[in-house]
């Protein structure tokens, strides 16, 4: 009879030591460092910006690091605006269009890279996925599915 006890102890103890708090509720919950917000305008959702390439996109959480490149002196005046149309599409996951506005003021014809940051969570929807268009050229669109 001890040795059930002891058993059913041991159990108790065991079930009640286990954590089931928030740690996994907010997995993608991530402060961006250094990022910038997105800018929801329609108004400002117009012609996409030829001088520029996106050469990267990657997640996390719900920070967007997009990899561009351009041509320029060395980068270091380059300015990088995420503008979101305010359309949602509803298909299947949803989607949302985006294009770049590149500011270049340098006169240098040489190419460079560099790397911004986003904090993309003002474009969740219902559900947990959106689809985000980026339309930068007349010829290509690039994809990225968010997970939230």
């Amino acid at each position: 009879m001890k040795s059930i006890n002891t058993i059913l102890l041991i159990l108790c103890v065991t079930l009640l030591s286990c954590d089931v708090g928030d740690d996994d509720v907010n997995v993608n919950q991530q402060v961006c460092v250094n990022s910038s917000t997105v800018i929801i305008d329609a108004s400002r959702h117009g012609n996409p910006n030829e001088n520029v390439s996106i050469t990267g996109l990657s997640l996390s959480g719900d920070c967007l690091l997009i990899r561009i490149s351009g041509s320029g002196c060395d980068a270091s005046s380059w300015t990088l605006d995420l503008v979101d149309s305010d359309v949602v599409s509803f298909s299947s996951p949803p989607e949302r269009n985006l294009i770049l506005e590149f500011t270049n003021t340098e006169l240098c014809t040489a190419v460079f890279e560099k790397s911004f940051t986003f904090d993309i969570s003002s474009l969740q929807v219902s559900g947990n996925e959106v689809q985000l268009n980026f339309n930068n050229s007349s010829t290509s669109l690039t994809t990225i599915n968010y997970m939230y």
